[in-house]
């Protein structure tokens, strides 16, 4: 009965992240020169380090404290450095107990879990890492497939993921 709840709970969350569009939580506007972070600055005005530049992401290092360094300190930097092309992941444990649901792209991510912790980090090349309620976690991701030390509080966890794109409303004019 119990896994029956679970697979019904899990039907509905993928239901939701299918029907319903997700609007991005803060104001997203596009670059301009007062505002635009080039790899080569070190901080910008707002006191947000430089963007990763996609060669630093492409070739993640799989040692934890180097993957530690180069995550960012809080949720909002990190979805900062999203910008505007986003797509969505869902993934949950092999037991159903702890589902996250978020955003991600540019080589970073940001999430809620079903506890309402949230979650924030990088990815690439099969690597991720982050830190989930204010915890350093890391691991390992592909086809559709993931594992990683400290997620979710638990010192190993494993399960599955799906992603799909980013929804936008348009407004069709007669």
């Amino acid at each position: 009965m119990k896994t029956r709840i679970k697979l019904i709970t899990l039907a509905v969350f993928l239901a939701v992240l299918v029907a319903v569009p997700v609007y991005a939580t803060t104001n997203i506007t596009k670059p301009t020169p007062s505002n635009k972070v080039t790899p080569t600055d070190k901080i910008n005005a707002n006191g947000i380090a430089a963007l990763k530049t996609t060669a630093e992401l492409s070739t993640l290092p799989t040692d934890p404290t180097t993957l530690k360094d180069m995550v960012p300190n809080t949720a909002e930097d990190t979805e900062a450095r999203i910008l505007i092309k986003r797509s969505r992941f869902l993934m949950w444990t092999h037991d159903l107990q702890h589902v996250m649901w978020g955003q991600f792209g540019n080589g970073y991510f940001v999430g809620v879990d079903n506890l309402g912790k949230k979650a924030w980090g990088i990815y690439n090349g099969g690597v991720f890492a982050g830190f989930y309620d204010g915890e350093f976690f890391y691991g390992r991701y592909g086809a559709g497939n993931w594992k990683a030390k400290n997620l979710f509080g638990l010192p190993a966890a494993y399960g599955r993921f799906t992603i799909s794109p980013m929804t936008v409303a348009t407004t069709i004019t007669p």
